[in-house]
Protein backbone atom coordinates (compact mmCIF):
# COMPACT_ATOMS: atom_id res chain seq x y z
CA UNK A 1 0.00 0.00 0.00
CA UNK A 2 1.67 3.09 -0.91
CA UNK A 3 1.69 6.23 1.81
CA UNK A 4 -0.88 8.26 -0.79
CA UNK A 5 -3.66 5.46 -0.29
CA UNK A 6 -2.77 5.33 3.56
CA UNK A 7 -4.98 8.65 4.02
CA UNK A 8 -4.27 11.57 6.76
CA UNK A 9 -2.20 9.38 9.04
CA UNK A 10 0.10 8.94 6.26
CA UNK A 11 1.21 12.53 6.36
CA UNK A 12 2.36 12.49 9.90
CA UNK A 13 4.44 10.36 9.05
CA UNK A 14 8.73 10.45 9.99
CA UNK A 15 9.45 11.07 6.44
CA UNK A 16 6.38 13.25 5.55
CA UNK A 17 7.35 15.15 8.59
CA UNK A 18 11.13 15.29 7.92
CA UNK A 19 9.84 17.01 4.24
CA UNK A 20 7.47 19.46 6.63
CA UNK A 21 10.25 19.99 8.38
CA UNK A 22 12.29 21.19 5.43
CA UNK A 23 9.47 23.41 4.23
CA UNK A 24 9.16 25.21 7.51
CA UNK A 25 12.97 25.96 7.51
CA UNK A 26 12.84 27.55 3.91
CA UNK A 27 9.41 29.28 5.02
CA UNK A 28 10.86 30.93 8.57
CA UNK A 29 13.87 31.63 7.15
CA UNK A 30 12.76 34.66 5.27
CA UNK A 31 10.97 37.42 6.94
CA UNK A 32 7.89 36.88 8.46
CA UNK A 33 5.25 38.79 6.65
CA UNK A 34 1.21 39.40 7.13
CA UNK A 35 1.04 36.53 5.01
CA UNK A 36 3.50 33.94 6.48
CA UNK A 37 0.42 32.43 8.52
CA UNK A 38 -1.26 31.77 5.68
CA UNK A 39 1.42 30.26 3.88
CA UNK A 40 1.82 28.01 7.01
CA UNK A 41 -1.89 27.39 7.00
CA UNK A 42 -2.02 26.24 3.37
CA UNK A 43 0.81 23.82 3.57
CA UNK A 44 -0.12 22.58 7.19
CA UNK A 45 -3.24 21.37 5.01
CA UNK A 46 -1.15 19.57 2.89
CA UNK A 47 0.83 17.88 5.60
CA UNK A 48 -2.33 16.45 6.98
CA UNK A 49 -3.94 15.43 3.43
CA UNK A 50 -6.87 18.31 3.98
CA UNK A 51 -8.24 16.30 6.99
CA UNK A 52 -9.66 19.36 8.54
CA UNK A 53 -10.13 17.89 12.09
CA UNK A 54 -6.20 16.95 12.24
CA UNK A 55 -5.64 20.74 10.72
CA UNK A 56 -7.16 22.12 13.42
CA UNK A 57 -5.37 19.76 15.81
CA UNK A 58 -2.14 20.57 14.31
CA UNK A 59 -2.67 24.00 14.11
CA UNK A 60 -4.10 24.72 18.09
CA UNK A 61 -0.51 22.51 19.01
CA UNK A 62 1.86 24.79 16.68
CA UNK A 63 0.03 28.20 18.33
CA UNK A 64 0.21 26.41 22.04
CA UNK A 65 3.31 24.41 21.91
CA UNK A 66 2.08 21.21 22.86
CA UNK A 67 0.78 18.60 20.94
CA UNK A 68 -3.04 16.73 21.49
CA UNK A 69 -3.01 13.70 24.00
CA UNK A 70 -3.50 11.65 20.96
CA UNK A 71 -0.16 12.12 19.16
CA UNK A 72 1.62 12.85 21.24
CA UNK A 73 3.78 9.11 21.49
CA UNK A 74 4.75 10.72 17.66
CA UNK A 75 8.00 11.79 18.95
CA UNK A 76 8.94 13.18 15.61
CA UNK A 77 5.77 15.46 15.42
CA UNK A 78 6.43 16.53 19.44
CA UNK A 79 10.01 17.44 18.07
CA UNK A 80 8.52 19.27 14.83
CA UNK A 81 6.09 21.37 17.17
CA UNK A 82 8.43 22.49 19.49
CA UNK A 83 10.68 23.76 17.10
CA UNK A 84 8.77 25.66 14.97
CA UNK A 85 6.08 26.92 17.67
CA UNK A 86 7.58 29.95 18.60
CA UNK A 87 8.16 30.91 14.34
CA UNK A 88 4.07 29.51 13.92
CA UNK A 89 2.78 32.28 17.20
CA UNK A 90 5.07 34.91 15.81
CA UNK A 91 3.51 34.59 12.36
CA UNK A 92 0.40 34.95 13.56
CA UNK A 93 0.91 37.91 15.79
CA UNK A 94 2.26 39.27 13.04
CA UNK A 95 -0.43 38.50 10.82
CA UNK A 96 -2.93 39.96 13.55
CA UNK A 97 -1.45 42.83 15.13
CA UNK A 98 1.48 43.77 12.45
CA UNK A 99 1.07 47.63 12.26
CA UNK A 100 0.86 47.58 16.74
CA UNK A 101 4.01 49.14 18.00
CA UNK A 102 6.53 46.52 19.41
CA UNK A 103 9.19 48.85 20.49
CA UNK A 104 9.81 52.30 20.95
CA UNK A 105 13.22 54.45 22.23
CA UNK A 106 14.44 58.01 21.77
CA UNK A 107 17.88 59.29 22.24
CA UNK A 108 17.83 62.90 23.16
CA UNK A 109 20.94 64.96 21.15
CA UNK A 110 21.91 68.71 21.27
CA UNK A 111 20.75 70.08 17.83
CA UNK A 112 22.56 73.75 17.58
CA UNK A 113 20.59 75.75 20.39
CA UNK A 114 18.26 73.07 21.28
CA UNK A 115 17.23 69.65 22.45
CA UNK A 116 16.11 67.43 20.14
CA UNK A 117 14.93 63.71 19.94
CA UNK A 118 15.13 60.92 17.61
CA UNK A 119 12.35 58.25 18.25
CA UNK A 120 13.26 54.89 16.58
CA UNK A 121 9.54 52.54 16.41
CA UNK A 122 9.62 49.08 15.80
CA UNK A 123 6.05 47.37 14.68
CA UNK A 124 5.47 43.85 15.47
CA UNK A 125 6.18 43.42 11.50
CA UNK A 126 9.38 44.52 11.67
CA UNK A 127 8.75 47.72 10.01
CA UNK A 128 10.77 50.34 11.96
CA UNK A 129 10.39 54.04 11.28
CA UNK A 130 11.85 57.31 12.82
CA UNK A 131 10.67 60.64 13.81
CA UNK A 132 12.51 63.85 15.10
CA UNK A 133 11.32 66.29 18.00
CA UNK A 134 12.22 69.39 19.90
CA UNK A 135 10.59 70.13 23.00
CA UNK A 136 7.60 72.25 21.58
CA UNK A 137 6.75 69.44 19.21
CA UNK A 138 7.17 66.49 21.92
CA UNK A 139 4.89 68.45 24.24
CA UNK A 140 2.38 68.54 21.43
CA UNK A 141 3.02 65.00 20.77
CA UNK A 142 1.69 63.95 24.20
CA UNK A 143 -1.13 66.39 24.49
CA UNK A 144 -2.24 64.54 21.46
CA UNK A 145 -1.99 61.06 22.40
CA UNK A 146 -3.15 62.27 25.96
CA UNK A 147 -6.08 63.79 24.06
CA UNK A 148 -6.73 60.24 22.28
CA UNK A 149 -6.54 58.28 26.27
CA UNK A 150 -8.81 60.85 27.46
CA UNK A 151 -11.42 59.58 24.39
CA UNK A 152 -10.43 55.92 24.92
CA UNK A 153 -11.13 56.41 28.27
CA UNK A 154 -15.31 57.09 27.64
CA UNK A 155 -15.60 53.73 25.66
CA UNK A 156 -16.75 51.17 27.47
CA UNK A 157 -14.30 48.64 25.80
CA UNK A 158 -11.37 50.71 27.38
CA UNK A 159 -12.32 50.49 31.28
CA UNK A 160 -10.91 47.11 31.64
CA UNK A 161 -7.29 47.80 29.50
CA UNK A 162 -7.18 51.18 31.00
CA UNK A 163 -7.47 49.44 34.92
CA UNK A 164 -4.47 47.30 33.50
CA UNK A 165 -2.50 50.28 32.96
CA UNK A 166 -3.14 52.06 35.91
CA UNK A 167 0.57 52.28 37.32
CA UNK A 168 2.28 53.01 34.50
CA UNK A 169 -0.70 56.08 33.62
CA UNK A 170 0.45 57.04 37.54
CA UNK A 171 3.59 57.17 36.64
CA UNK A 172 3.81 58.81 33.47
CA UNK A 173 1.55 61.56 35.32
CA UNK A 174 4.11 61.71 38.11
CA UNK A 175 7.00 62.74 35.58
CA UNK A 176 4.87 64.96 33.57
CA UNK A 177 4.35 66.52 36.90
CA UNK A 178 8.35 66.61 37.71
CA UNK A 179 8.72 68.26 34.61
CA UNK A 180 6.09 70.75 35.02
CA UNK A 181 7.88 71.68 38.78
CA UNK A 182 11.30 72.22 37.08
CA UNK A 183 10.02 74.01 34.30
CA UNK A 184 8.80 76.72 36.95
CA UNK A 185 12.36 77.12 38.39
Amino acid sequence: MSEASKGPQAALSREQTAHFRNYLKRLFGLPVQRTTIREFHSNLARFVQGDEKMLKAMMEAFLSGTLPVDLQAKEHLRNLVEEFSPQVRLAKDVHDRGDFLNFVTSDQISYEDRIVFNHYMRAVDGTESRFVTDLPTLVQLIHHLSQRLSDASDAELSQKPLEDLKPLLKDTLAKITHTIEMAKK
